[in-house]
């Protein structure tokens, strides 16, 4: 009946495994509670080693299991883990939960530091995969870097409030790029199979001349100034190969030199455009278009790596009383 069994244990210093060839939790603090058809085990404080890594402190946690004579009934875990952030998101990547690598991250080349805090559920019985694993966390990292998020850009600092799930991840927060001023960044990753584009990354704020060429866009020819964008980079991990942008050019300078055209900085101006990056950093830019007061241009263009036209086709072109015109330049 119920009430009949309840026993309640305390024990310190020992070894715990939590789930598959993942390193266990040693120096273990926890007590513990078992009442009739329900465990529940309460971890004080742990620590988490791996090797070539540091600690992870392990903090809050809590184990329960409500169906005691159920074979291969659902436990859940609820933990706080805290430490850098490469020795957390390697955690993340071991055997069953490859969690991070699959994005094209090398979780080991992530600068910062962090705190997790995370839930898992999955049946208890002795062979356990991803699949039968279901997982939760959100996260804070601070100080973070990440080389290389695609060929010579890198987030040089920043902070992210992190969630991830088995479905994926988000990440959002203030980062620099290539330690220009920091831009407001939403990260997204699928973990879904053959999901494309996997990743995306939305970047907001204002953004000069300096910025720009971080970003791998040399577009001095046509800009100068800082202007405020909101731009989606997407592709599968690393590979991210196209954007969408928007921009208010509202303080910019804008020119057309061989039209003999400058907006200055004050004239309202709005331009919206498809980017795709090429080879050899080149960059086709598609369904451009610049409106403003007195101005509507539309069309695409070609740019080489060092921001020299390659080709362009604009159908309309009118900027101010004196530029009423189209053209098509190049291959």
């Amino acid at each position: 009946p119920k009430g009949h069994l309840r026993f309640e244990f305390a024990a310190s210093g020992f070894a715990l495994k939590y789930l598959g060839e993942m390193p266990p939790m040693e120096n273990v603090e926890a007590h513990g509670l078992v009442e009739d058809d329900r465990f529940d085990a309460w971890v004080t404080s742990a620590v988490i080693r791996q090797e070539g890594m540091g600690e992870i402190a392990v903090s809050n946690g809590h184990f329960v299991d409500d169906d005691l004579h159920k074979k291969g009934a659902e436990g859940t875990i609820a933990f706080t883990a805290a430490g850098t952030t490469a020795d957390i998101l390697s955690l993340l990547d071991r055997e069953p939960l490859h969690l991070i690598g699959k994005f094209g991250l090398d979780p080991r080349s992530v600068g910062g530091t962090g705190k997790l805090v995370g839930a898992l559920s999955l049946p208890l019985v002795k062979e356990v995969t991803m699949d039968d694993v279901d997982f939760s966390g959100t996260a804070h990292a601070r100080n973070i870097t990440i080389p290389d998020i695609r060929e010579d850009i890198s987030i040089t600092s920043g902070a992210l409030d992190i969630k991830v799930t088995r479905a994926g991840l988000t990440a959002s927060g203030p980062v620099a790029i290539n330690n220009v001023p920091p831009l407001d960044l939403l990260w997204k990753e699928s973990f879904k199979a053959n999901a494309s584009p996997s990743s995306s990354y939305r970047l907001r704020g204002v953004i000069d001349g300096e910025g720009r060429h971080a970003l791998g866009l040399r577009l001095d020819r046509f800009i100068s100034g800082p202007a405020r964008i909101d731009a989606t980079l997407t592709g599968d991990g690393r590979n991210i190969d196209r954007a969408s942008v928007t921009a208010d050019l509202g303080e910019s300078t804008a020119m057309l030199d061989y039209a003999g055209w400058v907006k200055r900085p004050g004239d309202k101006a709005m331009v919206a455009f498809d980017l795709a990056l090429l080879e050899d950093d080149a960059y086709r830019i598609s369904n451009f278009a610049l409106k403003g007061d007195g101005i509507e241009t539309d069309g695409e263009m070609t740019l080489a790596g060092d921001g020299h036209l390659v080709a362009a086709d604009f159908p309309v072109v009118k900027l101010g009383p004196f530029n009423n015109f189209s053209f098509k330049a190049g291959a």
